[in-house]
């Protein structure tokens, strides 16, 4: 499930510079995951950062050149 949500940012990101994309995602996932500790909504879990990632990987990746090589 963690990694579907992260599919579509990647997605958005993908005509963005490389190290800047992923210096950004790493802060919002951190933050997201830091949100979820302090007002105890969630879990704080390194496997969660890790799925997050990945499905940004995944978006910004796959799912990026698959549209981008249609034009």
């Amino acid at each position: 499930m963690n990694i579907s949500f992260f599919i579509p940012i990647g997605f958005l990101f993908r005509n963005k510079k490389g190290s800047f994309s992923i210096l950004i995602i790493l802060l919002v996932l951190l933050f997201v995951e830091t949100t979820q500790y302090i007002f105890k909504l969630g879990i704080f879990d390194i496997d969660d950062i890790i799925f997050n990632f990945i499905g940004f990987v995944i978006g910004y990746k796959i799912i990026g050149k698959i549209f981008t090589s249609k034009k």
